[in-house]
């Protein structure tokens, strides 16, 4: 079970990348998603395409459970409805996992920050080199 809770909130404002049909993935154009809290590489650590199962790069952007992002999808027109029934018929939601949506294709309406990370030399943290 994850930890981390969706407290940010962004909206989709570009056709997502990825290996749904089209017609599917300008479906989530316009909505509002609940979003972890920051903007980094994908929670997950290995990402899969949604059609082959074969592992894919992380994206850099946001991540949206996929239970929310999914009856949010249905509720939304009739397309979003049809959308919803694709993503189910695939077996989506997943248990406690994500859709990662990229920087470019979301934009940001509240409670999400940027993620900074920050290397740390041993030497600074008083650790000895090796």
């Amino acid at each position: 079970m994850n930890i981390l809770k969706a407290t940010g909130q962004i909206r989709i404002t570009k056709t997502p990348g990825g290996e749904a049909p089209p017609e599917v993935r300008e479906c989530w154009v316009g909505l509002s998603l609940p979003s972890l809290p920051f903007v980094g590489f994908t929670y997950q650590e290995n990402e899969y395409g949604v059609i082959s199962g074969t592992r894919v790069d992380r994206i850099y952007g946001f991540s949206v459970p996929q239970k929310e992002a999914i009856e949010i999808l249905e509720k939304s027109n009739w397309r979003g409805s049809a959308a919803a029934a694709y993503w189910n018929s695939l077996g989506y939601p997943k248990l406690d996992e994500y859709f990662g949506f990229a920087l470019e294709e979301a934009e940001i309406l509240k409670g999400v920050t940027h993620q900074h990370l920050r290397q740390v030399p041993d030497e600074a943290r008083g650790q000895p080199t090796r």
